[in-house]
Protein backbone atom coordinates (compact mmCIF):
# COMPACT_ATOMS: atom_id res chain seq x y z
CA UNK A 1 0.00 0.00 0.00
CA UNK A 2 1.39 2.96 -0.94
CA UNK A 3 0.84 6.30 1.26
CA UNK A 4 0.08 9.48 -0.60
CA UNK A 5 2.61 11.97 -0.12
CA UNK A 6 1.39 15.98 -0.95
CA UNK A 7 4.58 18.23 -1.14
CA UNK A 8 4.02 21.86 0.52
CA UNK A 9 6.01 24.00 -1.10
CA UNK A 10 5.11 27.30 0.86
CA UNK A 11 3.96 29.59 -2.42
CA UNK A 12 3.44 33.26 -1.62
CA UNK A 13 0.29 34.72 -2.76
CA UNK A 14 0.03 38.11 -4.51
CA UNK A 15 -3.51 38.70 -2.32
CA UNK A 16 -5.82 37.61 0.23
CA UNK A 17 -7.25 34.41 -1.33
CA UNK A 18 -11.70 34.06 -0.71
CA UNK A 19 -12.80 31.14 1.27
CA UNK A 20 -14.16 28.18 0.03
CA UNK A 21 -17.30 26.93 1.89
CA UNK A 22 -18.67 24.33 0.32
CA UNK A 23 -17.18 22.89 -3.15
CA UNK A 24 -19.98 21.44 -5.06
CA UNK A 25 -17.74 19.93 -8.21
CA UNK A 26 -13.94 18.68 -8.73
CA UNK A 27 -11.92 20.59 -11.72
CA UNK A 28 -9.17 18.11 -13.24
CA UNK A 29 -7.26 20.08 -15.92
CA UNK A 30 -4.02 19.12 -17.79
CA UNK A 31 -1.61 21.24 -18.49
CA UNK A 32 -0.05 21.07 -22.52
CA UNK A 33 3.46 21.32 -20.98
CA UNK A 34 5.87 18.60 -21.00
CA UNK A 35 8.25 19.89 -18.44
CA UNK A 36 6.31 22.67 -16.53
CA UNK A 37 6.63 22.50 -12.75
CA UNK A 38 4.48 24.07 -10.18
CA UNK A 39 6.62 27.22 -9.38
CA UNK A 40 6.71 27.54 -13.13
CA UNK A 41 2.99 27.43 -13.13
CA UNK A 42 2.55 29.58 -9.93
CA UNK A 43 4.38 32.56 -12.12
CA UNK A 44 2.03 32.14 -15.14
CA UNK A 45 -0.90 32.57 -13.29
CA UNK A 46 0.72 35.58 -11.01
CA UNK A 47 1.77 36.98 -14.57
CA UNK A 48 -2.31 36.42 -15.52
CA UNK A 49 -2.42 39.05 -12.56
CA UNK A 50 -4.39 36.29 -10.65
CA UNK A 51 -3.13 35.96 -7.14
CA UNK A 52 -1.46 32.95 -7.76
CA UNK A 53 -1.24 29.48 -8.99
CA UNK A 54 -5.34 28.16 -9.43
CA UNK A 55 -5.41 25.14 -8.41
CA UNK A 56 -5.16 22.85 -5.39
CA UNK A 57 -2.77 20.57 -6.02
CA UNK A 58 -0.61 20.13 -8.91
CA UNK A 59 0.83 16.40 -9.88
CA UNK A 60 4.13 15.75 -12.17
CA UNK A 61 3.76 12.92 -14.84
CA UNK A 62 6.09 10.74 -11.90
CA UNK A 63 2.74 10.94 -9.57
CA UNK A 64 4.17 13.22 -7.41
CA UNK A 65 1.70 15.71 -5.64
CA UNK A 66 2.52 19.42 -5.04
CA UNK A 67 0.18 21.70 -2.67
CA UNK A 68 -1.01 24.80 -4.51
CA UNK A 69 -3.70 26.86 -3.46
CA UNK A 70 -4.81 25.59 -0.24
CA UNK A 71 -7.95 23.51 -0.25
CA UNK A 72 -10.22 26.22 2.32
CA UNK A 73 -9.57 28.86 -0.68
CA UNK A 74 -11.40 29.08 -3.77
CA UNK A 75 -9.58 27.91 -7.00
CA UNK A 76 -9.36 29.67 -10.61
CA UNK A 77 -11.16 27.65 -12.71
Amino acid sequence: MRILNIVDVNLKFRNDLNKLSNPSMIVIHHAAHSTADIHEVHRWHLHRGWSGIGYHFYIEKDGQIYRGRPTNKIGVH
